[in-house]
């Protein structure tokens, strides 16, 4: 199983220690009648939210938004969350207030599940990370603030069960 379907099982963890029932790449048709996959769709006490998972080493790009934001409005979804490892490109916050998505970033995310008990899948730094974050810091100050300064969310997806 990729890092991306086992960052989705994670998420949808998450949103049942939060008390929803979760149901991981639901299918649902829209007023249009097409089909959309959703990796989360949540109940909770006659609510209902969907959620899309973007585990990834770059920012949520205007493209994956767009497509995850048709779903929703063509299947009328009331709530929806978008969340990722890493961050969002400036579009997309733009949007996202515009529509009322709710984003989670690697900070929110690494927050959320520390107050879920799930912080055992965030991963620690060994001292090899430390020492190749002080090279790449030094001889590369953009690529260290980049990828290195906690925006981007590094968890241990190896041990994760469905």
């Amino acid at each position: 199983m990729n890092s991306s379907k086992k960052f989705e099982i994670l998420i949808g963890k998450l949103y049942e220690r939060k008390g929803y029932k979760v149901e991981l790449n639901k299918v649902l048709k829209g007023r249009s009648g097409a089909l959309h996959e959703f990796d989360g769709y949540c109940t909770k006490k006659g609510k209902e939210l969907v959620f899309e998972a973007k585990y990834i080493s770059r920012p949520v790009s205007l493209d994956d938004f767009s497509r995850f934001l048709t779903a929703v409005d063509d299947c009328k979804i009331e709530e929806a969350h978008l969340i990722t490892n890493s961050y969002f490109s400036e579009n997309v916050l733009n949007l996202a207030s515009t529509y009322k998505i709710k984003l989670f970033d690697g900070e929110k995310l690494k927050a959320e599940l520390k107050k879920y008990g799930l912080e055992g899948f965030i991963r620690r730094d060994t001292l090899f990370s430390l020492l190749a974050k002080i090279i790449v810091g030094y001889f590369d100050k953009k690529a260290f603030s980049k990828i290195f300064d906690e925006k981007i969310l590094f968890l241990d997806l190896e041990n994760l069960t469905t």
